[in-house]
């Protein structure tokens, strides 16, 4: 390992990457380790529109006054991601918000 001046993980990518005339049987770790899993994400990734504001909500409204809208909250409590959680919804439309408890 010192004729080579890279470092080990180079050296095993360029194993993979077939650059060398050597095979995995011919390294002792790389043959006895399994390859590790990746982990999936405990929470998903938020989706959500970029760069719109209540302003660009405001304008859409002002150009089409029958499009039946509903806006949705979560309200978490003190406990965080553990705690309890209130999805508001509000239906713009007759002005009514509905208040649900998921259990």
């Amino acid at each position: 390992m010192e004729d080579i001046p890279c470092c080990q993980r180079t050296l095993y990518s360029y194993v993979d990457k077939q650059y060398l005339s050597v095979i995995n049987l011919d390294l002792p770790r790389k043959v006895r380790y399994k390859k590790r899993k990746k982990k999936q994400l405990d929470t998903p990734v938020p989706r959500y529109r970029k760069n719109r504001t209540y302003r660009d909500l405001l304008d859409f409204l002002a150009s089409s006054p029958d499009s039946s809208i509903v806006e949705l909250d979560v309200v978490e409590g003190a406990g965080g991601k553990s705690g309890p959680v209130l999805l508001t919804l509000f239906f713009r439309n007759c002005s009514l918000i509905r208040y649900i408890l998921p259990s």
